[in-house]
């Protein structure tokens, strides 16, 4: 058993109270697995098993081993989540994932292909697990429909460097494109049974080390971005005006879609507002403790 701490450890406190203390209004009788997408930032070992196949992707019915060497630099908030609530998890995030490689296609050496994408990999994956059947007779997924939640956080890679913020995306695509690419994959999670939705909107990437300004601790070319422009604030400045854009669709875009368009009868969301929480961790750092 190990404890939460840091800002994964804090977010996971709060992503399990929260929905502990909305189950009434969800009408979630009990809070039982998290099957999570996204990309670094969730993957426990997904990618290293891409790596270490040379680029083959887990057989169904892979059990993904929880992992505290992590690209987020220890345990996942995801597997925080599900030591705190006490419940199943089932992480198809990859590393260096995007929504989708029709719109932002990125190559990776180490497996000799692009990084696999949420909708093309990552939801597929799911939904041949979810149809699994072990040696048991027990089906690999427990999930009941009224007792999981399903996770996206995506669009770091898809805002960042060699995709849209070095306007490297596919031809004719646009940021709008993204964001559709997100409702597509939850729909189709719902069209397989998910009706209790989490969507985590995107960090402050502007203030990351790769898009910062230099007061922030910004930097130059990298083993990241080897070809980095020299205008660091030129820089940051389209990431903060990407990242808003984004959140502030998703803010919008989701109740619009539940409520007007009807596009998921049935089902509950909850937009997590991973931009604020990182804004309040940073401010927080200023602050002479205690501040909590």
């Amino acid at each position: 058993m190990f404890y939460p701490c840091g800002l994964f450890g804090a977010f996971a406190c709060l992503f399990g109270i929260s929905l502990a203390n909305s189950q009434d209004i969800w009408s979630l009788h009990q809070f039982k697995s998290l099957v999570a997408f996204g990309d670094s930032y969730t993957d426990e070992s997904r990618m290293n098993y891409f790596m270490a196949h040379h680029g083959l992707s887990p057989p169904i019915g892979w059990v993904d081993p929880g992992n505290n060497d992590t690209a987020s630099g220890g345990y996942t908030w995801a597997r925080f989540v599900a030591e705190h609530a006490g419940i199943n998890l089932y992480d198809y995030a990859v590393s260096g994932a995007a929504c989708s490689n029709n719109i932002t296609n990125r190559f990776f050496s180490p497996i000799d292909a692009p990084f696999p994408s949420v909708l093309e990999y990552e939801v597929p994956a799911y939904i041949e697990d979810s149809k699994h059947v072990a040696a048991s007779g027990d089906k690999f997924l427990h999930i009941p429909p009224h007792e999981t939640v399903y996770s996206i956080w995506i669009g770091t890679n898809d805002l960042g460097n060699y995709a849209f913020i070095t306007d490297s995306q596919v031809a004719n695509k646009t940021i709008l494109d993204y964001i559709a690419c997100v409702y597509s994959a939850l729909d189709k999670v719902y069209e397989n049974g998910g009706r209790f939705f989490v969507l985590m909107n995107v960090a402050p990437l502007q203030l990351a080390p790769l898009y910062a300004t230099p007061e922030h601790h910004g930097v130059g070319p990298n083993h990241y971005w080897p070809d980095k422009p020299t205008n660091l604030t030129e820089i940051s400045y389209r990431m903060w005006e990407q990242v808003v854009n984004v959140n502030n669709a998703f803010k919008y875009q989701t109740p619009f879609e539940l409520l007007i368009r009807n596009r998921y009868p049935g089902s509950k969301f909850a937009i997590m507002d991973m931009f604020g929480l990182y804004c309040l961790r940073i401010s927080a750092q200023h602050v002479v403790p205690p501040w909590v």
